[in-house]
């Protein structure tokens, strides 16, 4: 028995088709242009000098990103100050480097195998973006000896800042299936990556047009920054409703960068205007981003300030302390029993709840929400 498909649901199943087709095409566009299909299985990866650089680096930028962890000033280091410096150190090393083999045992192995090669610089930027950042774990050690003088030991805070990184690579390897291999799962700050490798690495003529094109942007960027940095800083935050209202308390919640949420806050100094990604992160995404900022941060946070939820309208509203019910610092060494160590309930009764800035309460629900999601 024959069966019969309505024609209308066919051209629709077609359509879909097509569209499916036009993105899958579109995703494998930016990916060949940014990405090099040869591969050249005769290159070495782990070399000499890969466990040195990488070695280095991650050191390095462990130690500046757990260092300005605890600053309210973040200064994470770039993943291009990675892939250039190591560059040029691998190039230098594969110059000075002996090229002669050393025998231990059945293993033979040399310090300078042959030219500085793009699997080489891969593997060190992988190593270093692999341990190369801060744990946050190194926070409940933290707190434990600064606000609660309870010292955690070696062994202890190796194992808990183990198993929490642990943790996280072993959810990466779960969703590998549905994040990694699927064809359409890119990432597009990756496809940057991989542009400026097969730029340094791939041949002079290509090489040279594209580093032209760097070059002239990297300094037209370095000398703009002078301006909003040094020269004009008012351009780093124009908040358009502070200069309407200059002494409205609620404008200043509203308008300012620094002080509220910055509506109609604009800004020319680049490190704020290229800190989400804007030149390689999909249309769709930078929706989705700009979306929930603007309802949770613009619309959410001020409303449920002024209808003064959990007394929002009592405390500062950028306060990031944790405060009494007097507006003051939350001292926690008197709800704490200074015998076991836990929480003294008559004490907490009797001094005071936790109160903090609403705004903190939209971002731990964003928290909540941010891995299912």
């Amino acid at each position: 028995m024959g069966v019969t498909v309505d024609p209308e649901k066919r051209e629709k199943n077609e359509k879909n088709d097509t569209i499916i087709e036009d993105e899958d095409d579109e995703e494998n566009s930016m990916i060949s242009a940014a990405v090099s299909s040869e591969d050249d299985p005769t290159l070495s990866c782990l070399t000499f000098r890969f466990w040195v650089l990488s070695t280095f680096f991650t050191s390095l930028c462990a130690a500046i990103s757990q260092f300005y962890h605890f600053r309210p000033n973040n200064g994470d280091f770039s993943p291009f100050f990675v892939v250039f410096v190591s560059y040029v150190a691998g190039r230098w090393m594969a110059r000075v480097l002996p090229t002669r083999k050393f025998q231990i045992l059945r293993w033979s192995f040399s310090l300078n195998p042959g030219p500085f090669n793009i699997k080489e610089h891969v593997c060190i930027f992988v190593a270093t973006g692999a341990g190369g950042g801060s744990a946050y774990a190194t926070d409940i050690i933290s707190i434990q000896e600064l606000f609660y003088h309870h010292s955690i030991n070696f062994g202890q805070g190796f194992l808990l800042l183990m198993s929490t990184q642990i943790i996280g690579y072993g959810l990466a390897g779960f969703l590998r299936k549905y994040l990694v291999h699927p064809p359409s799962m890119i990432w597009p700050s990756n496809l940057v990556i991989a542009s400026v490798y097969n730029t340094l690495h791939g041949s002079k003529s290509e090489a040279r047009d594209r580093l032209r094109i760097f070059v002239i942007a990297f300094l037209i960027m370095f000398v703009w920054q002078f301006v909003p940095q040094y020269m004009f800083t008012w351009l780093t935050s124009m908040a358009i409703l502070c200069i309407i209202a200059p002494y409205s308390r609620m404008m200043k919640i509203l308008g300012s960068g620094y002080h509220g949420v910055g509506i109609l806050n604009f800004t020319l100094d680049w490190n704020a205007i290229g800190q989400p990604g804007p030149l390689y992160t999909p249309w769709w995404a930078q929706v989705n981003y700009y979306v929930g900022i603007i309802i949770g941060v613009w619309i959410v946070a001020p409303l449920l300030y002024h209808f003064n939820f959990l007394e929002a309208q009592r405390f500062p509203f950028t306060s990031t302390l944790p405060l009494d019910k007097y507006g003051q610092k939350y001292n926690q060494t008197l709800i704490i029993d200074k015998t076991t160590g836990f929480l003294n309930v008559t004490a907490y009764d009797n001094y005071s709840p936790i109160f903090g800035k609403c705004s903190n309460l939209v971002e731990k629900k964003r928290d909540m929400i941010f891995i299912p999601s």
